[in-house]
């Protein structure tokens, strides 16, 4: 069993109006070989994914799958149901999926696995380790799934879309509104044609150049605010250290510590109190940027209404 290709189906297509990932599986040994002609195959397979006994499969019932199983079914459509479990395991929860034979296909036993995500490249790595899991599975061999998992979250980690553009996706989805992402970043695009509208984290494409250059920046963004009278945290730029911790001196705690030019939340610490927690939090800003900011965290905000500065 092998895999011959995977591709991307951002859009509506002829297995789902959802986006699908269409794995083209090769069976080769397996092709028309059943689970039940493999003693031992299920229960292993149970045993390490317990939760498919609540796959509904064709039969319309939780546990349904399971009676395919013992049925007897062939081992694309088993490959599905793995890496729709996987998924569910690392909280992208997905429930449909496809498998259809390739008539097409000049290699032996081929089948078109189409299933639901919600992570491009992690459902990618998801659909490899289903196949190495029922292989090894088959053989009645050990296979570490945990450390596998773990791989898988931490790439959905490093590819999924950040916060901002995350929570713009979610009320585009809520109000039927198709997108789709543009490679590897922040880059999305709603609708079609006309209507089409495309969006880079919280920028759209009516924000002005200066305007994001502005918003990129938080001691300058503070100062735009400030000249507009708009309440903004009392808060030092420091390079160094020491300078951070001498910030800790003026600013009443807990502080907040935050890289003044990073985005998505990266190398933000709260509420901190001591020299050793700012310390700790500054060497951390600073992997993201030259310059750290250290505002109050609550209490003490700069309000300009007029000359000179008055203190909340």
């Amino acid at each position: 069993m092998y895999i011959a290709d995977i591709r991307t189906l951002a859009g509506p297509n002829i297995y789902s109006y959802k986006p699908m990932m269409l794995m083209r599986l090769c069976l080769d040994e397996l092709d028309e070989r059943e689970s039940k002609e493999f003693p031992g195959f299920n229960e292993r397979l149970l045993e390490i994914l317990p939760t498919l006994n609540e796959h509904y499969c064709s039969k319309g019932k939780s546990g349904g799958f399971i009676e395919r199983l013992d049925e007897g079914t062939y081992f694309g459509h088993i490959v599905e149901h793995v890496a729709i479990e996987l998924s569910n395991r690392i909280g992208l929860t997905v429930n449909h999926g496809k498998t259809r034979r390739d008539e097409d296909c000049d290699h032996r036993g081929c089948y078109n696995v189409a299933v639901e995500y919600k992570s491009e490249a992690g459902m990618r790595f998801l659909l490899r380790t289903a196949v190495e899991l029922v292989e090894a599975l088959l053989k009645g061999e050990p296979y570490d799934l945990e450390d596998r998992l773990k791989e898988a979250t931490a790439l959905v980690y490093k590819t999924e879309l950040g916060p901002s553009t995350g929570m713009i996706v979610e009320a585009a989805e809520r109000y039927d509104i198709p997108w789709t992402r543009i490679g590897d970043g922040s880059l999305v695009q709603f609708g079609y044609g006309c209507n089409l509208k495309r969006i880079q984290a919280a920028t759209t494409d009516n924000t002005s150049l200066i305007a994001a250059d502005i918003a990129s920046d938080k001691q300058l963004t503070k100062m735009v605010l400030e000249r507009a009278s708009i309440p903004v945290p009392i808060g030092v730029v420091a390079q160094t250290e020491e300078e951070a911790l001498n910030a800790l001196k003026i600013i009443d705690s807990p502080v907040v510590v935050k890289p003044l030019d990073s985005q998505q939340g990266k190398g933000v610490s709260l509420y901190l109190e001591t020299p050793e927690e700012v310390a700790q939090a500054f060497r951390l800003a600073r992997e993201y940027s030259k310059y750290v900011l250290i505002e109050t965290g609550e209490g003490r905000w700069l309000f300009v209404q007029s000359s000179p500065f008055r203190f909340y």
